[in-house]
């Protein structure tokens, strides 16, 4: 019985300075709420003209300096160049990030400095990397069999094969997409790729018009058998064997004009080397540190302001504190 109401009064105990350590926390809290609010309050004037000077050099300042613009293009590496492709991305950063004036002004004029980086990553698609022929489809299997899925996306081998890439351009100014445009034309006048688009194209059209021929002849023998021609004694009926055969010339007709069909597309992606699928140009970075200088320069010197004034208090409460304890 004693033990159980030590027990109790044990967890009285605990409870209560529980409470009074959560009581002494909102004390505290409210205590600096009204010490901040003290301060902002005698020092109104000050950060008033603090806040109107930060406006005043955020305007300047962004009146002053180019907004740096992201620019994202979805490009389509053509005649195997995806390899050529970063290599070229990569040394255009290094480029950059040597100062090879020279060598980025060709893309930017005078004022190289404004360009900043290129990003690049493929897309993962792997229905259109599997189903592009019966050997990939077999690759896959063979490494997808030794590794996960995401590590089988992120490897640098599979991730090139896929045909959809992201390039990310980082430009300073206005004219963005001007630079962006002529990077793309570096990179698309490549002579031994172009020596493939050449041969490539010659082909694709040969293949078209095969295909195009192929279905054709398909098309008049399908009329040829379905013509029934009269007789004086009777008319003649097609045969089921004649009727099996219309079928089989239908679906392989079918199949001929979807083989035409992706032919025509793939002619459509290969008129560049690096095709581009699509364009996103002048992207403002809006995240929690990307809105107007004139809103960040008022917080910053407000905020330095601040800084000064908790530094003294700080230091003249531990020069207190080690007075009270001498």
């Amino acid at each position: 019985m004693n033990t159980e109401q030590q027990t109790t009064a044990a967890e009285e105990i605990d409870l209560g300075y529980f409470f009074k350590q959560i009581s002494n926390f909102f004390r505290g809290f409210a205590r600096l709420l009204f010490m901040m609010f003290d301060f902002f309050k005698r020092n109104i004037l000050w950060i008033s003209l603090l806040i109107i000077a930060g406006v005043v050099l955020g305007y300047f300042a962004e009146r002053n300096s180019a907004t740096m613009y992201q620019n994202k293009l979805l490009v389509v590496p053509n005649f195997e160049s995806t390899d050529y492709l970063y290599d070229k991305v990569d040394e255009i950063n290094l480029k950059r990030k040597q100062g090879d004036s020279v060598f980025i002004k060709q893309f930017t004029g005078e004022n190289w400095k404004r360009f900043n980086t290129i990003e690049i990553e493929a897309l993962p698609d792997i229905y259109n990397f599997v189903t592009q022929s019966r050997e990939q489809l077999d690759a896959f299997r063979i490494l997808f069999e030794n590794q996960e899925l995401s590590e089988f996306l992120e490897d640098n081998t599979t991730s090139r094969s896929f045909k959809y890439h992201r390039l990310n351009f980082y430009v300073a100014g206005e004219d963005a997409p001007v630079v962006v445009n002529k990077i793309m034309e570096y990179l698309n006048q490549n002579e031994f790729y172009k020596g493939y688009q050449d041969i490539y194209q010659k082909n694709m059209a040969l293949r078209i018009d095969k295909a195009m021929k192929t279905a054709n002849n398909i098309e008049n023998i399908m009329v040829a058998l379905s013509y029934v021609p009269e007789e004086k004694d009777g008319v003649l009926s097609l045969t089921a064997n004649s009727n099996s055969d219309m079928f089989e010339l239908s679906d392989y007709q079918e199949v001929l004009l979807a083989k035409k069909l992706e032919l025509e597309k793939m002619q459509h992606d290969q008129d560049q080397i690096i095709k581009v699928a699509s364009a996103n140009y002048k992207i403002v970075d809006k995240g929690i540190f990307g809105f107007s200088k004139k809103i960040k320069f008022p917080i910053y010197l407000v905020l330095l302001f601040s800084s000064v004034f908790f530094i003294l208090y700080l230091f003249r409460t531990l020069k207190q504190f080690s007075q009270d304890n001498e």
